[in-house]
């Protein structure tokens, strides 16, 4: 299994999350969703770009595209913009570089 990155620009919603989440090591999964609402989709927030990540300020990350079989194209897609779920609460934005 080949496994699949994209580079994308995010950013945690301050009113989403009391504390950010550890994102690096593969240990952060939660589901993006496309703007064109392509549905849920499961990634893993690899690595942090070697930036400070606070609430509501950008941040570049490695994300994951962990499963096969699933449709990633809206992710593939430079500039594609989508929001960073857990579970039905929108936590965050991002948009691929």
């Amino acid at each position: 299994m080949r496994e699949e990155f994209i580079t994308a620009e995010c950013e945690f919603f301050p009113e989403g999350r009391k504390s950010l989440p550890e994102i690096n090591g593969d240990s952060y999964r939660p589901h993006l969703l496309p703007e064109n609402g392509a549905g849920h989709l499961g990634v893993s927030f690899y690595r942090g770009m070697g930036m400070a990540v606070r609430l509501g300020k950008p941040f570049t990350v490695a994300i994951r595209l962990a499963y096969e079989g699933v449709d990633y194209s809206p992710l593939r897609k430079k500039g594609g913009r989508f929001f960073i779920c857990e579970g039905a609460k929108k936590v965050g934005k991002g948009r691929v570089l």
